[in-house]
């Protein structure tokens, strides 16, 4: 009978132990344009914070809003750009109840860049492409 040597059997389990020890799906500085956690794309200092319809070449007809989470401070607008003869936008929820959401409650669709704002009021202001379904937030702080 052949018997292995545990030193060398130890080692690859402890090389996984450590890369699974750093690794971290929840990680808060992941890309904020991935979708994948809360981060938000920090626009509160830009004169004229943006988002932009953007092809990514994958799901939802190939476009997303880039950023998926653009974060302003109240009393901001936020100007929109891209074709919204082909993608419409339309608020979607938000996480204040009774908050003035100045996004589109009905799908818009017509000249770019438009500006919707000033957001008088914190929360999240969630909108979507209402034919791909892509969508994205407006993150207004209190």
């Amino acid at each position: 009978m052949r018997r292995t040597n545990s030193r060398f059997l130890a080692a690859p389990v402890l090389v996984a132990l450590l890369v699974g020890a750093c690794s971290n799906s929840t990680n808060p500085n992941t890309n904020p344009d991935s979708g994948t956690n809360n981060a938000c794309t920090d626009l509160t200092g830009v004169v004229t914070p943006t988002v932009t319809i953007v092809s990514t070449g994958g799901v939802y007809g190939g476009y997303a809003f880039s950023p998926t989470c653009a974060q302003i401070n109240k009393g901001q607008s936020v100007t929109f750009t891209g074709n919204y003869t082909l993608h419409t936008l339309e608020r979607t929820t938000q996480t204040v109840a009774g908050a003035t959401n100045p996004l589109p409650a009905n799908a818009y669709s017509g000249a770019s860049p438009v500006m919707f704002g000033p957001f008088p009021d914190s929360g999240d202001f969630n909108f979507f492409c209402t034919i791909h379904g892509f969508s994205g937030t407006v993150r207004v702080n209190p």
